[in-house]
Parts: structure tokens; C-alpha cells; sequence
């Protein structure tokens, strides 16, 4: 039987909501960004000194975002866990 949740429960539901939402669309974007800028130094001329220390730097880059995205995956899924646990407390077995 279901049961009425107190409403603390019920806003702690809409934050983890929210927070999934916000971390998979900064999960999403962070990867896209990393994509642009390996992107943009494909495109750039190797000849250049400039161009040399761009690619470094965007090597640099791309993986310190690349770890950033992942990071914001996983707290997605840890959000995502916790939120289920709590709607668990929604259910109860009636008997």
C-alpha cells in the first residue's frame, strides 16, 4: 500500500530530481565542449610554435574536462541512487 510521505521526503525527492537533471545537462556539455576543443586544435596548423603550445595545452585541457564530465556522470548516478532510496520509503508492504 502506498503511504503518505512526510514533507521533508517529498522535497528531498525534488531536490535529487533536480540535482540529476543538472548534473547529466553539465555531464553532457562538458563532453561536448571536450570535443570542440580537441576539434579545434585538429584544425589548427602543426607548423607554427604557437600552434605546437595550443596543442599542448589542449591535450591538457581535454583531459582535465574529460575528467570533469566523468565526475559529474558519476555524481549523476550517486544522485540518481540516493533518490531511489529515498522513494523507496514511498512504498510500504500492506498485510
Amino acid at each position: 500500500m502506498k503511504t503518505m510521505l512526510p514533507a521533508a521526503t517529498h522535497a528531498d525527492l525534488s531536490l535529487t530530481d533536480a540535482a540529476r537533471r543538472s548534473l547529466d545537462e553539465a555531464a553532457l556539455r562538458l563532453f561536448g565542449v571536450r570535443a570542440s576543443v580537441v576539434r579545434a586544435a585538429a584544425e589548427t596548423d602543426w607548423q607554427a610554435d604557437a600552434a605546437r603550445r595550443f596543442h599542448a595545452l589542449v591535450d591538457e585541457w581535454a583531459d582535465e574536462i574529460g575528467r570533469l564530465a566523468h565526475l559529474a556522470a558519476t555524481a549523476r548516478e550517486d544522485t540518481r541512487r540516493a533518490h531511489d532510496r529515498l522513494e523507496l520509503g514511498v512504498w510500504t508492504v500492506g498485510g
